[in-house]
């Protein structure tokens, strides 16, 4: 049996929030799905409310990104499509916080390297941040990191430039002799709230970009 639910959302006014979104549900579990979604959403946009009084920019910009991380891990696809949707019909913009927000990070980490103030990153990562040196080892915690760093303090055939690969944001790292050249390899990262947490560097497998399309980010 088909039913067809049609949610709507309205306005927001002092504490009472009234959401507004227009989707067809077409399946009893999908419209369960639905609701769990606009439950999420109201709790969240009350907790939005108080945070622009109670708390700074900063600290603001960290909780946002981290409840936007953790829709991908607590909730299933649809759900968590449904809440990013319904938020930033209520809040324009909110959603592209974690983006802008990791794009800055990715160029403080490739100025720092390229600048080769590795002090400056070993400050950006967390203490149990993870290394893939593909193709070659993976290393665990701010101390083993940290070689890694050092190994690239004594070498000179790299530099460093922001980019995406597959649509992805990355690092690209050229030639510095051959700056408007193709890129050698790439690296990439993940964040755990304002901390580095994962990197995932090809240097060792220079072959995987040759098959990637990447681009160089302007401006």
């Amino acid at each position: 049996m088909r039913s067809t639910a049609f949610l709507r959302m309205g306005s927001m006014s002092g504490s009472l929030i009234a959401i507004s979104v227009g989707a067809a549900v077409t399946e009893p579990a999908v419209f369960d799905h639905v609701i769990v979604a606009v439950v999420v959403t109201m709790a969240m946009s009350a907790v939005i409310a108080v945070s622009v009084v109670k708390t700074s920019g900063v600290k603001r910009t960290n909780f946002f990104i981290s409840f936007f991380h953790s829709l991908q891990e607590d909730f299933s696809p649809f759900v968590a499509d449904v809440i990013t949707h319904l938020l930033d019909g209520l809040f324009p913009g909110l959603r592209l916080l974690p983006e802008i927000a990791d794009r800055d990070r990715l160029g403080r980490y490739v100025a720092h390297f390229n600048a080769r103030d590795f002090d400056a990153i070993r400050a950006m990562i967390a203490d149990d941040v993870r290394l893939e040196l593909v193709n070659r080892t993976r290393l665990k915690g701010k101390a083993e990191v940290s070689r890694y760093f050092g190994n690239y303090s004594k070498i000179s055939d790299w530099h460093l430039v922001t980019g995406q690969v597959d649509g992805r944001p990355a690092i690209l790292v050229f030639d510095p002799n051959e700056p408007s050249g193709r890129p050698k390899y790439f690296m990439l990262l993940n964040w755990s709230a304002d901390k580095l947490a994962i990197i995932r560097d090809f240097r060792h497998a220079a072959y995987v970009i040759d098959a990637a399309e990447w681009v160089v980010d302007r401006g």
